[in-house]
C-alpha cells in the first residue's frame, strides 16, 4: 500500500515563476523534509539528462539539444511549500497574468476549427470563443475577432470569469 498523503500541503515547483505541483506532502513529513526529498528528485534528474545529452543526442529543428535544454531547466527550479489553496491563488495569478496575445486570422479560424468551440458569442463588438480543451482547471485559451480594429487575439483566460474574458481587456 502507497504512503498516505497530506492533501492540504504541497510541494511547489518554479522555474521562471511559473508554480507547479511536484507533489504532496508525506504524512508528517516537515516542509523542510518535502523540499530536500523535491531536490534530491531535481539532482536524479539532472544526472539522467546529463547522461542522456551524452549517450543520446536529440537536435531540435531550432538546432538546440533536447537534453541539454532540460538540464537547463531543472538546474533552474525551485520548491517551496504551501498549502494547497495558496497554490491555487498563485497559480491563477500567473496565468491570468500572461498578455493578450495579437494573433492572424488564419491562426483564429484554424483553432475556430481544430475543436468544437465553447462559449462562440459576440460580446461589445468583439466575436470570441473558447477552446474545449483546458489548459488547466478553469483555465483555457480564448479566441476573439476585434469587430472594431480588425483585429485577432488569443489569452489564457478563465472560463467560469467572463471579467477576464478579452472583450474586457479591449474595452
Amino acid at each position: 500500500m502507497g504512503e498516505k498523503m497530506n492533501l492540504e500541503r504541497v510541494i511547489v515547483s518554479f522555474v521562471d515563476d511559473k508554480p507547479m505541483i511536484y507533489g504532496f506532502l508525506k504524512e508528517g513529513e516537515t516542509d523542510d523534509e518535502a523540499k530536500s526529498r523535491a531536490f534530491l528528485r531535481s539532482m536524479e534528474n539532472l544526472q539522467l539528462y546529463s547522461s542522456n545529452h551524452n549517450k543520446y543526442p536529440w537536435y531540435q529543428e531550432d538546432g538546440s539539444e533536447y537534453w541539454q535544454k532540460q538540464y537547463d531547466i531543472e538546474a533552474k527550479r525551485e520548491y517551496k511549500v504551501m498549502s494547497y489553496d495558496q497554490f491555487i491563488r498563485m497559480e491563477r495569478v500567473h496565468i491570468l497574468s500572461l498578455p493578450l496575445q495579437e494573433i492572424s486570422e488564419e491562426e483564429y479560424y484554424e483553432m475556430l476549427n481544430v475543436l468544437p468551440p465553447l462559449a462562440w458569442i459576440t460580446r461589445q463588438e468583439v466575436e470570441m470563443f473558447c477552446m474545449s480543451e483546458f489548459y488547466t482547471g478553469v483555465y483555457t485559451t480564448q479566441y476573439a475577432y476585434d469587430k472594431v480594429n480588425k483585429k485577432f487575439y488569443s489569452k489564457i483566460v478563465d472560463y467560469t470569469d467572463k471579467s477576464t474574458w478579452i472583450c474586457e481587456l479591449l474595452r
